[in-house]
Protein backbone atom coordinates (compact mmCIF):
# COMPACT_ATOMS: atom_id res chain seq x y z
CA UNK A 1 0.00 0.00 0.00
CA UNK A 2 2.89 2.24 0.82
CA UNK A 3 4.48 1.82 -2.65
CA UNK A 4 1.10 2.98 -3.86
CA UNK A 5 1.16 6.08 -1.92
CA UNK A 6 4.40 6.78 -2.93
CA UNK A 7 3.85 6.48 -6.50
CA UNK A 8 0.61 8.87 -6.01
CA UNK A 9 2.87 11.45 -4.40
CA UNK A 10 7.02 11.35 -6.00
CA UNK A 11 5.91 13.74 -8.89
CA UNK A 12 4.56 16.31 -6.12
CA UNK A 13 7.21 15.67 -3.01
CA UNK A 14 9.35 18.80 -4.25
CA UNK A 15 6.59 21.32 -4.43
CA UNK A 16 4.90 19.60 -1.09
CA UNK A 17 7.42 20.40 1.04
CA UNK A 18 7.32 23.72 0.44
CA UNK A 19 3.99 23.82 2.80
CA UNK A 20 4.27 23.14 6.52
CA UNK A 21 0.70 21.82 6.72
CA UNK A 22 -2.35 21.95 4.29
CA UNK A 23 -3.70 25.10 3.75
CA UNK A 24 -6.50 26.58 5.89
CA UNK A 25 -9.73 25.38 4.31
CA UNK A 26 -12.72 28.70 3.16
CA UNK A 27 -15.67 28.26 4.50
CA UNK A 28 -17.01 26.81 1.22
CA UNK A 29 -19.93 24.73 0.19
CA UNK A 30 -17.79 22.18 -1.30
CA UNK A 31 -14.62 20.31 0.92
CA UNK A 32 -12.53 20.40 -2.20
CA UNK A 33 -10.18 17.43 -0.05
CA UNK A 34 -12.52 14.65 -0.69
CA UNK A 35 -15.10 15.94 -3.24
CA UNK A 36 -13.93 15.19 -6.86
CA UNK A 37 -13.63 17.26 -9.68
CA UNK A 38 -12.52 21.30 -10.17
CA UNK A 39 -13.31 23.62 -7.80
CA UNK A 40 -12.09 27.61 -6.83
CA UNK A 41 -11.82 28.94 -3.40
CA UNK A 42 -10.78 31.96 -2.54
CA UNK A 43 -9.52 32.30 -6.52
CA UNK A 44 -7.52 29.30 -6.54
CA UNK A 45 -7.96 26.88 -8.59
CA UNK A 46 -8.64 22.79 -7.11
CA UNK A 47 -8.36 19.51 -8.72
CA UNK A 48 -9.36 16.56 -6.98
CA UNK A 49 -9.43 13.12 -8.06
CA UNK A 50 -10.75 10.22 -5.55
CA UNK A 51 -10.14 6.21 -6.51
CA UNK A 52 -10.05 3.19 -4.50
CA UNK A 53 -6.54 2.78 -2.34
CA UNK A 54 -8.47 -0.85 -1.12
CA UNK A 55 -11.77 -2.31 -1.58
CA UNK A 56 -13.18 -0.22 1.41
CA UNK A 57 -10.89 2.57 1.63
CA UNK A 58 -11.01 5.49 -0.99
CA UNK A 59 -8.39 8.00 -1.42
CA UNK A 60 -8.77 11.47 -2.71
CA UNK A 61 -6.00 13.34 -3.73
CA UNK A 62 -5.70 17.12 -4.21
CA UNK A 63 -4.12 19.73 -6.31
CA UNK A 64 -3.76 23.77 -6.65
CA UNK A 65 -3.02 25.00 -9.81
CA UNK A 66 0.24 26.90 -9.25
CA UNK A 67 1.02 29.05 -12.39
CA UNK A 68 0.10 27.15 -15.65
CA UNK A 69 0.95 23.45 -13.37
CA UNK A 70 -0.74 21.67 -11.44
CA UNK A 71 1.15 21.32 -8.04
CA UNK A 72 0.37 18.25 -5.12
CA UNK A 73 -1.19 19.47 -2.18
CA UNK A 74 -1.73 16.31 0.05
CA UNK A 75 -4.05 13.04 0.10
CA UNK A 76 -7.38 12.42 2.16
CA UNK A 77 -8.78 8.85 2.93
CA UNK A 78 -12.16 9.32 3.68
CA UNK A 79 -13.63 7.94 7.01
CA UNK A 80 -13.64 4.34 7.55
CA UNK A 81 -13.28 1.24 10.77
CA UNK A 82 -9.84 1.81 11.93
CA UNK A 83 -9.96 -2.47 11.58
CA UNK A 84 -10.20 -1.85 7.27
CA UNK A 85 -6.11 -0.06 8.04
CA UNK A 86 -5.07 -2.88 10.30
CA UNK A 87 -1.59 -2.29 10.82
CA UNK A 88 -0.95 0.43 7.98
CA UNK A 89 1.56 3.24 9.14
CA UNK A 90 -0.97 5.61 7.76
CA UNK A 91 -3.10 4.53 10.47
CA UNK A 92 -1.31 3.71 12.97
CA UNK A 93 1.25 6.55 15.49
CA UNK A 94 4.91 5.76 15.55
CA UNK A 95 7.76 6.50 13.60
CA UNK A 96 8.36 4.45 9.81
CA UNK A 97 10.49 4.55 6.89
CA UNK A 98 9.38 4.23 3.15
CA UNK A 99 11.46 3.59 -0.13
CA UNK A 100 14.32 5.28 2.25
CA UNK A 101 12.22 8.32 3.21
CA UNK A 102 11.29 8.96 7.09
CA UNK A 103 7.60 9.11 7.80
CA UNK A 104 5.57 9.87 10.94
CA UNK A 105 1.77 9.25 11.73
CA UNK A 106 0.34 11.37 14.79
CA UNK A 107 -3.03 10.03 15.20
CA UNK A 108 -5.88 12.09 17.49
CA UNK A 109 -3.75 15.37 17.67
CA UNK A 110 -4.32 19.16 18.29
CA UNK A 111 -4.32 19.01 14.29
CA UNK A 112 -6.36 16.24 13.51
CA UNK A 113 -8.98 16.25 16.27
CA UNK A 114 -10.90 13.48 17.14
CA UNK A 115 -11.13 10.33 14.70
CA UNK A 116 -8.07 11.07 12.37
CA UNK A 117 -4.23 10.51 11.63
CA UNK A 118 -2.11 12.15 9.85
CA UNK A 119 1.14 11.68 8.48
CA UNK A 120 4.55 13.98 8.04
CA UNK A 121 7.45 13.31 5.60
CA UNK A 122 10.92 14.42 6.38
CA UNK A 123 11.84 16.88 3.77
CA UNK A 124 15.70 16.59 4.05
CA UNK A 125 16.44 19.66 1.74
CA UNK A 126 14.56 22.01 3.79
CA UNK A 127 15.13 19.89 7.19
CA UNK A 128 11.43 20.24 8.30
CA UNK A 129 8.69 17.82 8.77
CA UNK A 130 6.03 18.40 5.77
CA UNK A 131 2.24 17.40 6.32
CA UNK A 132 1.73 14.66 3.25
CA UNK A 133 -1.94 12.86 3.95
CA UNK A 134 -4.75 12.45 6.51
CA UNK A 135 -6.68 9.32 7.38
CA UNK A 136 -10.35 9.99 8.55
CA UNK A 137 -11.56 7.12 10.96
CA UNK A 138 -15.06 6.34 12.37
CA UNK A 139 -13.53 5.89 15.57
CA UNK A 140 -9.41 5.06 16.86
CA UNK A 141 -8.39 2.97 19.96
CA UNK A 142 -5.32 5.78 20.75
CA UNK A 143 -5.44 8.01 23.22
CA UNK A 144 -4.85 12.04 22.39
CA UNK A 145 -1.76 13.22 21.36
CA UNK A 146 0.51 16.47 20.23
CA UNK A 147 3.49 15.55 17.57
CA UNK A 148 5.20 19.03 17.66
CA UNK A 149 6.65 19.36 13.75
CA UNK A 150 9.45 21.55 15.01
CA UNK A 151 11.17 19.62 17.54
CA UNK A 152 10.19 16.31 15.39
CA UNK A 153 9.06 14.56 18.97
CA UNK A 154 5.43 13.48 20.85
CA UNK A 155 4.41 15.63 23.79
CA UNK A 156 4.36 14.65 26.77
CA UNK A 157 1.41 12.21 28.25
CA UNK A 158 0.43 11.52 31.40
CA UNK A 159 -1.38 8.36 33.28
CA UNK A 160 -4.86 9.08 33.99
CA UNK A 161 -4.44 5.44 36.64
CA UNK A 162 -2.22 3.89 38.14
CA UNK A 163 -0.51 1.43 35.46
CA UNK A 164 1.62 -1.98 34.94
CA UNK A 165 4.92 -1.23 33.64
CA UNK A 166 5.09 -3.86 30.49
CA UNK A 167 8.76 -5.12 29.50
CA UNK A 168 7.18 -5.55 25.45
CA UNK A 169 3.51 -4.87 23.21
CA UNK A 170 2.90 -8.24 24.27
CA UNK A 171 2.86 -10.74 26.98
CA UNK A 172 2.95 -10.63 30.93
CA UNK A 173 6.23 -9.68 31.95
CA UNK A 174 6.29 -6.23 33.66
CA UNK A 175 9.02 -4.33 35.52
CA UNK A 176 6.74 -2.32 37.57
CA UNK A 177 4.07 0.64 38.23
CA UNK A 178 3.66 3.98 37.36
CA UNK A 179 1.19 6.01 39.75
CA UNK A 180 -1.85 8.68 38.38
CA UNK A 181 -0.15 11.29 37.27
CA UNK A 182 3.33 10.04 36.45
CA UNK A 183 4.23 12.34 33.17
CA UNK A 184 5.92 9.87 30.24
CA UNK A 185 7.60 10.59 27.00
CA UNK A 186 5.28 8.83 23.66
CA UNK A 187 7.66 7.38 21.07
CA UNK A 188 4.38 7.54 18.44
CA UNK A 189 4.06 3.71 18.88
CA UNK A 190 0.84 1.78 19.99
CA UNK A 191 0.81 -1.85 19.04
CA UNK A 192 -1.67 -4.37 20.43
CA UNK A 193 -3.15 -1.63 22.76
CA UNK A 194 -0.18 -0.84 24.16
CA UNK A 195 2.21 2.68 23.91
CA UNK A 196 5.89 2.85 23.90
CA UNK A 197 7.02 5.12 26.13
CA UNK A 198 10.24 6.54 28.59
CA UNK A 199 9.66 6.64 31.89
CA UNK A 200 12.75 8.19 33.85
CA UNK A 201 14.94 7.45 30.75
CA UNK A 202 14.03 4.15 30.70
CA UNK A 203 11.78 2.25 28.05
CA UNK A 204 8.63 0.40 28.44
CA UNK A 205 4.86 -0.30 27.44
CA UNK A 206 1.70 1.17 28.95
CA UNK A 207 -2.09 0.29 27.92
CA UNK A 208 -2.27 3.04 25.70
CA UNK A 209 -5.97 3.81 26.17
CA UNK A 210 -5.16 5.40 29.40
CA UNK A 211 -2.61 7.84 28.53
CA UNK A 212 -3.90 11.66 28.00
CA UNK A 213 -2.09 15.11 26.75
CA UNK A 214 -3.70 16.77 29.75
CA UNK A 215 -2.17 15.96 33.46
CA UNK A 216 -5.26 14.43 35.55
CA UNK A 217 -6.50 16.47 39.12
CA UNK A 218 -3.80 15.06 41.79
CA UNK A 219 -6.35 12.99 43.92
CA UNK A 220 -7.00 13.61 47.54
CA UNK A 221 -6.15 10.62 50.12
CA UNK A 222 -8.62 9.31 52.48
CA UNK A 223 -7.79 10.46 56.01
CA UNK A 224 -6.77 6.52 56.61
CA UNK A 225 -3.68 5.14 57.66
CA UNK A 226 -3.95 2.38 55.56
CA UNK A 227 -5.98 3.75 52.35
CA UNK A 228 -3.22 4.44 49.96
CA UNK A 229 -2.40 0.74 48.72
CA UNK A 230 -4.78 0.96 45.21
CA UNK A 231 -2.75 -1.08 43.30
CA UNK A 232 -3.29 -4.29 41.45
CA UNK A 233 -1.30 -7.46 40.10
CA UNK A 234 -0.91 -9.07 36.77
CA UNK A 235 0.54 -11.96 38.04
CA UNK A 236 -0.18 -14.98 37.04
CA UNK A 237 -3.43 -13.72 34.71
CA UNK A 238 -4.51 -11.61 37.58
CA UNK A 239 -5.30 -7.95 35.79
CA UNK A 240 -4.89 -6.06 39.00
CA UNK A 241 -8.21 -3.50 39.65
CA UNK A 242 -6.41 0.24 38.43
CA UNK A 243 -8.47 -0.34 34.77
CA UNK A 244 -11.65 0.37 33.28
CA UNK A 245 -13.55 -2.12 30.98
CA UNK A 246 -16.18 -2.02 28.42
CA UNK A 247 -19.57 -3.84 27.75
CA UNK A 248 -19.62 -6.12 24.97
CA UNK A 249 -22.05 -8.96 23.89
CA UNK A 250 -20.84 -11.80 22.12
CA UNK A 251 -22.94 -12.52 18.84
CA UNK A 252 -22.13 -16.04 18.94
CA UNK A 253 -21.09 -19.06 21.03
CA UNK A 254 -17.44 -18.35 21.66
CA UNK A 255 -14.79 -20.02 23.16
CA UNK A 256 -13.17 -18.53 26.57
CA UNK A 257 -9.61 -18.72 25.37
CA UNK A 258 -6.39 -18.91 28.12
CA UNK A 259 -3.94 -16.86 26.21
CA UNK A 260 -4.05 -14.28 23.25
CA UNK A 261 -2.24 -17.21 21.43
CA UNK A 262 -2.74 -21.13 21.58
CA UNK A 263 -5.26 -24.00 21.76
CA UNK A 264 -5.87 -23.93 25.09
CA UNK A 265 -9.47 -22.76 26.31
CA UNK A 266 -11.34 -22.95 29.42
CA UNK A 267 -15.33 -23.06 28.82
CA UNK A 268 -17.85 -21.02 26.42
CA UNK A 269 -19.18 -18.08 26.47
CA UNK A 270 -23.42 -17.71 25.06
CA UNK A 271 -24.47 -16.17 22.34
CA UNK A 272 -25.32 -12.52 23.76
CA UNK A 273 -23.64 -13.11 26.87
CA UNK A 274 -21.94 -9.58 28.47
CA UNK A 275 -18.39 -9.22 28.77
CA UNK A 276 -16.30 -7.16 29.96
CA UNK A 277 -13.23 -6.21 27.34
CA UNK A 278 -10.36 -3.66 28.69
CA UNK A 279 -9.31 -2.55 25.26
CA UNK A 280 -6.35 -4.67 24.37
CA UNK A 281 -6.64 -6.82 21.51
CA UNK A 282 -4.06 -9.28 20.21
CA UNK A 283 -3.74 -11.77 17.46
CA UNK A 284 -7.51 -10.99 16.57
CA UNK A 285 -8.35 -12.08 20.33
CA UNK A 286 -9.96 -9.61 22.36
CA UNK A 287 -8.60 -8.95 26.58
CA UNK A 288 -11.62 -9.65 28.66
CA UNK A 289 -11.87 -9.89 32.75
CA UNK A 290 -12.83 -12.72 33.89
CA UNK A 291 -13.35 -12.98 37.43
CA UNK A 292 -10.28 -11.19 38.36
CA UNK A 293 -8.76 -12.71 35.69
CA UNK A 294 -7.28 -12.50 31.86
CA UNK A 295 -8.93 -14.31 29.37
CA UNK A 296 -9.70 -14.01 25.76
CA UNK A 297 -12.46 -14.33 23.09
CA UNK A 298 -12.38 -13.98 19.19
CA UNK A 299 -12.69 -9.99 18.72
CA UNK A 300 -14.54 -10.36 15.36
CA UNK A 301 -17.34 -11.98 17.80
CA UNK A 302 -18.07 -9.12 20.40
CA UNK A 303 -20.10 -6.14 19.52
CA UNK A 304 -20.90 -2.92 22.05
CA UNK A 305 -24.84 -3.67 20.49
CA UNK A 306 -26.92 -5.65 22.82
CA UNK A 307 -28.25 -8.85 20.52
CA UNK A 308 -31.98 -8.80 20.14
CA UNK A 309 -32.60 -12.02 21.77
CA UNK A 310 -30.08 -10.71 25.11
CA UNK A 311 -32.40 -10.21 28.60
CA UNK A 312 -34.39 -6.78 28.25
CA UNK A 313 -34.62 -4.05 30.59
CA UNK A 314 -36.68 -5.08 33.64
CA UNK A 315 -40.11 -4.27 35.46
CA UNK A 316 -40.92 -0.40 34.76
CA UNK A 317 -38.52 -0.13 31.84
CA UNK A 318 -35.49 -0.05 33.81
CA UNK A 319 -32.58 -2.16 34.54
CA UNK A 320 -30.65 -4.51 32.57
CA UNK A 321 -32.99 -7.44 33.17
CA UNK A 322 -30.00 -9.78 33.15
CA UNK A 323 -31.27 -11.91 36.49
CA UNK A 324 -27.32 -13.68 36.22
CA UNK A 325 -26.09 -10.44 38.11
CA UNK A 326 -27.84 -11.53 40.91
CA UNK A 327 -24.49 -14.15 42.05
CA UNK A 328 -24.56 -15.23 45.33
CA UNK A 329 -26.63 -13.73 48.06
CA UNK A 330 -27.08 -10.31 45.53
CA UNK A 331 -30.66 -9.03 44.82
CA UNK A 332 -32.11 -6.26 43.25
CA UNK A 333 -28.97 -5.63 40.26
CA UNK A 334 -30.81 -6.97 37.04
CA UNK A 335 -33.07 -3.58 38.41
CA UNK A 336 -30.58 -0.75 38.83
CA UNK A 337 -30.19 1.44 35.77
CA UNK A 338 -27.24 1.79 32.98
CA UNK A 339 -24.94 3.98 35.33
CA UNK A 340 -25.35 1.55 38.26
CA UNK A 341 -25.04 -1.63 35.98
CA UNK A 342 -22.13 -0.92 34.38
CA UNK A 343 -20.13 -0.54 37.79
CA UNK A 344 -21.70 -3.97 38.95
CA UNK A 345 -20.44 -5.40 35.80
CA UNK A 346 -17.45 -4.00 36.49
CA UNK A 347 -17.08 -4.73 40.15
CA UNK A 348 -18.04 -9.15 39.40
CA UNK A 349 -15.38 -9.06 36.42
CA UNK A 350 -12.46 -7.25 38.61
CA UNK A 351 -12.81 -7.78 41.90
CA UNK A 352 -12.94 -11.41 42.55
CA UNK A 353 -13.41 -11.38 45.90
CA UNK A 354 -16.69 -8.98 46.23
CA UNK A 355 -19.30 -12.11 46.56
CA UNK A 356 -22.27 -10.03 47.52
CA UNK A 357 -23.80 -6.69 46.47
CA UNK A 358 -27.98 -4.99 45.99
CA UNK A 359 -29.14 -2.74 44.08
CA UNK A 360 -33.08 -1.98 43.87
CA UNK A 361 -35.06 -3.07 46.65
CA UNK A 362 -38.80 -1.79 48.25
CA UNK A 363 -37.34 1.10 50.59
CA UNK A 364 -38.50 4.22 51.56
CA UNK A 365 -35.04 6.39 50.51
CA UNK A 366 -35.00 7.59 47.03
CA UNK A 367 -31.90 5.82 45.61
CA UNK A 368 -32.58 1.87 45.81
CA UNK A 369 -36.25 1.72 45.17
CA UNK A 370 -34.86 4.10 41.71
CA UNK A 371 -32.00 2.05 40.77
CA UNK A 372 -29.76 4.04 41.04
CA UNK A 373 -27.52 2.74 44.13
CA UNK A 374 -25.29 -0.11 44.35
CA UNK A 375 -24.46 -1.63 48.48
CA UNK A 376 -20.93 -3.50 47.73
CA UNK A 377 -20.25 -5.60 50.49
CA UNK A 378 -16.55 -5.85 51.44
CA UNK A 379 -15.22 -9.33 52.82
CA UNK A 380 -13.46 -9.11 55.97
CA UNK A 381 -14.38 -5.38 56.71
CA UNK A 382 -13.16 -5.09 59.89
CA UNK A 383 -9.71 -6.13 59.09
CA UNK A 384 -6.79 -4.61 57.49
CA UNK A 385 -6.86 -6.32 54.50
CA UNK A 386 -10.17 -5.99 54.31
CA UNK A 387 -10.48 -1.88 54.63
CA UNK A 388 -7.66 -1.48 52.18
CA UNK A 389 -10.20 -3.45 49.75
CA UNK A 390 -12.83 -1.06 50.43
CA UNK A 391 -10.95 2.43 49.76
CA UNK A 392 -9.28 0.95 46.77
CA UNK A 393 -12.64 0.45 45.58
CA UNK A 394 -14.23 3.92 46.64
CA UNK A 395 -10.62 5.46 45.03
CA UNK A 396 -10.85 3.78 42.05
CA UNK A 397 -14.75 4.79 41.36
CA UNK A 398 -14.30 8.26 43.18
CA UNK A 399 -11.37 8.47 40.17
CA UNK A 400 -13.62 7.45 37.30
CA UNK A 401 -16.82 8.98 38.41
CA UNK A 402 -17.60 10.56 35.07
CA UNK A 403 -16.99 7.05 33.07
CA UNK A 404 -19.68 5.05 35.88
CA UNK A 405 -21.81 7.83 36.13
CA UNK A 406 -21.42 8.66 39.87
CA UNK A 407 -22.81 11.17 41.73
CA UNK A 408 -21.25 10.37 45.39
CA UNK A 409 -19.71 7.54 47.29
CA UNK A 410 -19.54 6.39 50.85
CA UNK A 411 -17.35 4.31 52.93
CA UNK A 412 -15.79 3.75 56.09
CA UNK A 413 -17.92 6.74 57.67
CA UNK A 414 -16.84 9.21 54.89
CA UNK A 415 -18.75 10.50 51.73
CA UNK A 416 -17.41 11.91 48.70
CA UNK A 417 -19.54 13.27 45.74
CA UNK A 418 -18.97 15.41 42.50
CA UNK A 419 -20.92 18.55 43.87
CA UNK A 420 -18.41 18.72 46.72
CA UNK A 421 -15.34 17.11 44.88
CA UNK A 422 -13.31 19.89 46.24
CA UNK A 423 -13.69 19.19 50.00
CA UNK A 424 -12.70 15.65 49.08
CA UNK A 425 -13.18 12.76 51.82
CA UNK A 426 -15.39 14.29 54.31
CA UNK A 427 -16.64 13.12 57.49
CA UNK A 428 -20.26 11.53 58.36
CA UNK A 429 -21.54 11.37 62.09
CA UNK A 430 -21.77 8.27 63.80
CA UNK A 431 -25.17 6.59 62.93
CA UNK A 432 -24.55 3.97 65.80
CA UNK A 433 -23.65 0.82 63.97
CA UNK A 434 -20.99 -0.41 61.39
CA UNK A 435 -23.82 -0.93 58.94
CA UNK A 436 -24.99 2.64 59.27
CA UNK A 437 -21.63 4.00 59.27
CA UNK A 438 -20.90 2.24 56.05
CA UNK A 439 -18.13 0.67 57.32
CA UNK A 440 -19.21 -3.35 55.69
CA UNK A 441 -19.95 -2.21 52.48
CA UNK A 442 -19.49 0.78 49.73
CA UNK A 443 -22.82 2.63 48.77
CA UNK A 444 -22.15 3.68 45.18
CA UNK A 445 -25.04 6.28 43.71
CA UNK A 446 -25.06 6.66 40.68
CA UNK A 447 -26.94 9.45 38.37
CA UNK A 448 -30.56 8.41 36.13
CA UNK A 449 -29.40 7.84 32.75
CA UNK A 450 -32.15 8.56 30.15
CA UNK A 451 -33.99 4.86 30.43
CA UNK A 452 -37.39 5.87 32.38
CA UNK A 453 -36.85 5.39 36.30
CA UNK A 454 -39.94 3.98 38.60
CA UNK A 455 -39.66 3.91 42.22
CA UNK A 456 -41.89 0.66 41.99
CA UNK A 457 -44.66 2.05 44.29
CA UNK A 458 -47.96 0.05 42.39
CA UNK A 459 -49.35 -2.55 43.43
CA UNK A 460 -49.85 -5.65 41.90
CA UNK A 461 -46.46 -5.74 40.07
CA UNK A 462 -46.07 -9.78 40.25
CA UNK A 463 -43.33 -9.51 38.37
CA UNK A 464 -41.28 -8.07 41.27
CA UNK A 465 -42.18 -11.06 43.64
CA UNK A 466 -39.38 -13.39 43.20
CA UNK A 467 -37.11 -10.65 43.95
CA UNK A 468 -36.53 -11.62 47.60
CA UNK A 469 -34.93 -8.40 49.54
CA UNK A 470 -32.86 -9.66 52.28
CA UNK A 471 -32.56 -7.70 55.68
CA UNK A 472 -28.38 -8.01 55.86
CA UNK A 473 -28.51 -9.22 59.24
CA UNK A 474 -30.35 -12.33 58.23
CA UNK A 475 -27.51 -13.51 55.95
CA UNK A 476 -25.32 -16.53 57.71
CA UNK A 477 -21.55 -15.60 57.78
CA UNK A 478 -21.84 -12.02 56.50
CA UNK A 479 -21.75 -10.11 59.44
CA UNK A 480 -23.69 -7.34 58.43
CA UNK A 481 -25.61 -6.46 62.14
CA UNK A 482 -29.37 -6.43 61.70
CA UNK A 483 -30.18 -3.18 60.64
CA UNK A 484 -30.89 -3.16 57.27
CA UNK A 485 -28.99 -0.01 55.90
CA UNK A 486 -31.36 0.62 52.72
CA UNK A 487 -33.14 2.82 55.70
CA UNK A 488 -30.30 4.24 57.30
CA UNK A 489 -29.11 7.43 55.63
CA UNK A 490 -28.69 6.10 52.04
CA UNK A 491 -30.78 9.45 51.19
CA UNK A 492 -29.08 11.26 47.80
CA UNK A 493 -28.64 14.49 49.73
CA UNK A 494 -27.89 16.39 46.50
CA UNK A 495 -31.61 15.75 45.43
CA UNK A 496 -33.04 17.64 48.93
CA UNK A 497 -33.03 21.48 47.62
CA UNK A 498 -30.96 23.71 48.08
CA UNK A 499 -30.19 23.15 52.22
CA UNK A 500 -26.48 21.64 51.94
CA UNK A 501 -27.65 19.09 54.25
CA UNK A 502 -23.80 17.63 53.71
CA UNK A 503 -22.29 20.77 56.05
CA UNK A 504 -23.91 18.36 59.19
CA UNK A 505 -21.38 15.68 58.02
CA UNK A 506 -18.22 17.87 58.65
Amino acid sequence: MLKKLWAAVATGAVAASLFVGMPPAAKAAVDVYTTPGYHTVNGREWKTVCSQYSTIITRCRADIRSDVTWTFNNLTYTPTTHRAWGTNPLANPGFFTSEGRRWVTSCNDQWTGPNGCRSLIWDAQHEKWVFNNLVKLTSTPFPPSSFNTETGRFATQYATTRLNLWRSDTGENHSGVIERGTAVTPTGTITAGRAKVSVNGATSWVTAKYLDITRPKPEPVPTKPDAGNTGGSSDSGSLGSGFLTTTQYATTTLKIWNAATGTGSNGVIRTGSAVQTTGVVDSGRAEIALNGSKRWLTAEYLTTTRPNNGPGPGPGGIGSGDKSLNRGWSSGLHMVNMNATKVVRHVWAVYPDIKTMYGWARRTTPDHPAGRAVDIMIPRWNTPAGNRTGWEMARFYRAHADHFGISYIIFDQQIWSVRYDSRGWRKMADRGNNTANHKDHLHVNTYDDRRSVSTFSQPGMDDLDDIEVHDYGDIEGHDHGDIDLHDLGDVDMDELGDIDVEENFE
